[in-house]
């Protein structure tokens, strides 16, 4: 496969209340978006995704080994396939920024 070496990937989280949003650039395949929500210090949190800059399919690393049309490189899988899971660890690190350091101990 073949990347581009170098592809600037800006996340953003939003608080408003005590829900979340996440947005992401290019389309992260859903196990990616699940887990996000998962782990997410907030409910509801929310990921936006295709915001700010196109990406391309953002597979995880098992839908990269099975193949298909959204994960072969080219304009439609720009980034490596290690990259769905450092997206998601890197929102959830913003998440608990927004979240847990704002909570007064008791």
């Amino acid at each position: 496969m073949r990347h581009a070496p170098h592809f600037e990937y800006e996340i953003q989280g939003f608080r408003i209340g005590e829900a979340a949003i996440v947005s992401l650039p290019g389309e992260p395949f859903v196990e990616g978006q699940l887990r996000l929500k998962l782990e997410s210090p907030a409910y509801p949190t929310y990921v936006a995704h295709m915001a700010n800059r196109y990406a391309g399919y953002i597979p995880t690393p098992a839908a990269l080994e099975r193949g298909g049309y959204e994960t072969r490189p080219g304009n439609w899988s720009k980034l490596p396939p290690e990259a769905l899971n450092l997206i998601v660890d890197k929102s959830g690190e913003i998440l608990r920024e927004l979240f847990c350091s704002s909570q007064k101990p008791a």
